[in-house]
C-alpha cells in the first residue's frame, strides 16, 4: 500500500491511498473492460443461436429498417462454436420481411425522417416511394423544428407572460 500527500485544501490535509500499483491496477481495469465486453457478446450467442426465437430477432430487425444481419448472425454463431435449429435461419428471413413490411409505409417513414433517421435502403421498389414520400416530410418537419429552437429569444423572455399585456 502507497499513500500520498497531496495539497491541502481548506487546510485540510488529503491523502491518496493506492491498495495497488498504478500498473497492476491499470492492468486490471483493462482486463475487467474486456471481460466485460466479450462476456456480454458470449453470454447472449448461446441462447441466440441454438434456441432463440430467430423470427422475432429478424421480426426486430425488420421493424427498425435494419438490413438483413442473417449472414452475420450465421457467422457468430460458428464463431462462438453453435450452430442453430434447423430452419432457424428462414425464420429469421420471415420475421425480418414481416418487420419491413411495418416499417416501410408512409406513416412510419414520416416518424423516420422527423427522428432524424437514417433510411438504409431497405423498403421494396413497390412501397419504397410513399414510404419517401412520408420520410421527406418527416426531414422537413425536422428541419422546420431546429430552426425553430435555434431562434434566441430575448433574455427578459417569461413565457408565462407572453400572452399577458405588459405596461
Amino acid at each position: 500500500m502507497r499513500a500520498d500527500r497531496l495539497p491541502s485544501i481548506a487546510g485540510l490535509r488529503i491523502l491518496r491511498v493506492n491498495l495497488l500499483p498504478d500498473s497492476v491496477m491499470s492492468r486490471c481495469l483493462f482486463a475487467l473492460f474486456a471481460l466485460v465486453l466479450v462476456s456480454g457478446c458470449a453470454a447472449m450467442m448461446p441462447t441466440d443461436c441454438r434456441s432463440g426465437d430467430w423470427q422475432a430477432v429478424g421480426f426486430e430487425d425488420g421493424l427498425k429498417g435494419i438490413p438483413e444481419r442473417l449472414e452475420n448472425r450465421r457467422q457468430a454463431c460458428a464463431d462462438a462454436g453453435f450452430a442453430p435449429e434447423a430452419g432457424a435461419f428462414e425464420t429469421y428471413d420471415k420475421g425480418w420481411n414481416q418487420g419491413l413490411a411495418r416499417y416501410c409505409i408512409p406513416d412510419n417513414g414520416f416518424v423516420q425522417g422527423r427522428r432524424g433517421k437514417e433510411y438504409r435502403g431497405v423498403c421494396a421498389k413497390d412501397v419504397e416511394g410513399e414510404f419517401l414520400a412520408g420520410y421527406g416530410e418527416g426531414l422537413r418537419v425536422l428541419g422546420i423544428e431546429r430552426q425553430v429552437s435555434s431562434l434566441r429569444l430575448p433574455a427578459n423572455y417569461d413565457p408565462h407572460l407572453s400572452g399577458l399585456i405588459r405596461f
